[in-house]
């Protein structure tokens, strides 16, 4: 990629004449739509990695617990992250139509007013960012999960026997035995 961002590059005849930087003056220079994508992609980044971070902590809790069909709702949070992007784009894009979508006639049914989710400049980040929140947070819940299972118990049974609250427990217990995961999926939800 970064060869190719040195030359005029084509998909269909390749690699030529080289430009040296000038693809790139030209990226910071010249093109507002390059800004407009760096703005739109920090957006898309510093709303979907923290809201898909917490929902998973909250569902690792909420999955974690020794009752019985703890397993069955494992999977079928994890399902969204096997599902293929196609199957995903085209159930989403039929739900969210404006005309006849599946929410919008719902909306409609109860007498609100048709919404613009996709189509509309304003709407249309925010629906991708939580479709994509709800794409990615089962592998997060996963990893998050594996680390809870890590936790000794003993750190809990102490911590209940100072006194501490559900609260501090999460605080001080929690949070700080699990920050390698919750960096790992930060990470990985960055990328």
């Amino acid at each position: 990629a970064f060869r190719a961002s040195l030359w005029d590059y084509s998909l269909l005849r390749g690699f030529i004449q080289f430009v040296g930087v000038d693809n790139y003056v030209r990226a910071l220079t010249d093109d507002p739509i390059f800004w407009q994508s760096m703005r739109t992609t920090l957006w898309y980044a510093l709303a979907k990695v923290p809201l898909t971070v917490s929902l998973a902590l909250g569902l690792a809790l909420f999955a974690n617990q020794p009752k019985p069909g703890m397993g069955v709702i494992r999977a079928l949070i994890f399902v969204p992250v096997v599902t293929s992007f196609i199957v995903v784009s085209i159930v989403w894009g039929m739900v969210l139509n404006k005309d006849v979508g599946l929410l919008n006639s719902i909306l409609q049914s109860i007498g609100l007013p048709r919404f613009e989710y996709l189509t509309s400049q304003t709407n249309a980040l925010p629906t991708i960012i939580a479709i994509s929140i709800w794409k990615d947070v089962g592998y997060s819940v996963i990893i998050l999960v594996a680390g809870l299972r890590g936790i000794a118990s003993d750190f809990y049974d102490a911590a209940i026997v100072d006194g501490a609250t559900l609260w501090e427990r999460f605080i001080y217990i929690t949070i700080p035995m699990l920050r390698r995961h919750i960096m790992f999926v930060s990470v990985i939800g960055t990328l």
